[in-house]
């Protein structure tokens, strides 16, 4: 059953627990379905828990993307620009793009059609040690936030701040080489409120971005950029829906299986 694809301003993102995977059953389940240069990736990576990662971001962009394409998995061709962020090659009649994060425990692949999207994620319990880097990637309000914060919750601004600007770079293919103070973001307490973005190409685009804790361990940052006629300024920061599903549990796609599960 094919799954709709989301609408103008929509972002999907798919989740999948990675403590509750079994290598070999994911392997024999769907293994098939990788290309021959990403088995070759993933023999080169450490056995246990670092191939098991790849693994099953493999298996469930591949897997995701056919169900949206309506294309086998073992089909999708993908292709890589200069900087080495990856994209959907054949078949993509419906402009899809897509990115990957993980962190320990977890795989989110967030999916738009007809714009770009990166998301990150992270686990909240995360000590980002990031205070020597603040006057490299914080604009002069955001560090003015993160420093009215008592200290019991400055960490947690940090990270706050780190997930969004990395979800904007990643969208925009620039990773960690972006300039993260081109993303400024504006908070009223604990609210995100507006954000700004001042990179040339990327400014062309309407961003809307998104903030949500996910099983009360992770925190997820979503950033969708989108053509806009007129563009908007978004005061708002999130003038478009996000939707957030299990890849486990979704009967459309072929992980329902006991076989790839520990038990």
């Amino acid at each position: 059953m094919r799954i709709p694809l989301p609408k103008s301003r929509e972002a999907h993102v798919w989740s999948c627990p990675l403590d509750m995977l079994s290598y070999e059953g994911v392997w024999n389940a769907l293994g098939e379905i990788l290309s021959m240069a990403e088995r070759e990736k993933l023999q080169r990576r450490r056995a246990g828990r670092i191939q098991l990662e790849y693994l099953a971001a493999r298996v469930v962009v591949r897997t995701v993307l056919s169900a949206y394409t309506d294309v086998p998995s073992a089909d999708l061709v993908f292709q890589q620009d200069s900087l080495g962020r990856p994209s959907l090659a054949s078949p993509n009649d419906a402009n899809l793009d897509f990115n990957v994060s993980h962190t320990d425990g977890v795989i989110m692949v967030g999916v738009a059609a007809n714009g770009w999207i990166g998301i990150d994620v992270e686990d909240v319990s995360r000590d980002v040690g990031l205070d020597s880097l603040l006057p490299d990637f914080l604009t002069n309000d955001e560090r003015n936030w993160v420093e009215s914060a008592r200290p019991t919750e400055r960490a947690q601004r940090i990270l706050r701040l780190w997930t969004l600007k990395e979800a904007w770079c990643k969208a925009v293919g620039l990773g960690m080489s972006a300039e993260f103070h081109k993303a400024a973001f504006r908070f009223q307490g604990e609210h995100l409120r507006s954000a700004q973005v001042t990179d040339a190409t990327a400014g062309e685009l309407t961003w809307i971005f998104h903030q949500i804790p996910v099983a009360e361990r992770f925190l997820l940052a979503v950033a969708l950029g989108v053509q806009s006629e007129p563009p908007l300024l978004s005061e708002s920061c999130n003038k478009g829906s996000l939707i957030l599903r299990n890849w486990a549990a979704h009967p459309s796609l072929a992980c329902s299986g006991a076989a790839v599960w520990n038990h």
